[in-house]
């Protein structure tokens, strides 16, 4: 399934969500979010893997807040956004 969404200079061209568990003891659900992203116009496309976490129990689906949580992990790196390490 391809999602479409759009960050500070990088496209998110695919994702997909892989080795996903529950922690009943936190309440959380953990995964591996692979993203396949073009940083900058006229750059190849690089996957990214990338363990996160949201809540067990919230709005949307599950998939969506994973997928959304790892988004918001790659807006801080640096090798994607292109920013200086802080």
């Amino acid at each position: 399934m391809s999602v479409h969404v759009t960050f500070p200079a990088a496209l998110i061209l695919d994702a997909r969500v892989s080795h996903a568990r529950r922690d009943r003891s936190f309440g959380r659900v953990e995964a591996v979010v692979e993203l396949v992203v073009k940083p900058c116009a006229g750059q190849p496309a690089r996957l990214f893997r990338i363990r996160t976490n949201v809540p067990a129990t919230s709005d949307g689906t599950m998939r969506r807040r994973l997928l959304e949580s790892a988004v918001r992990l790659m807006r801080s790196a640096p090798s994607v956004t292109g920013r200086a390490a802080a």
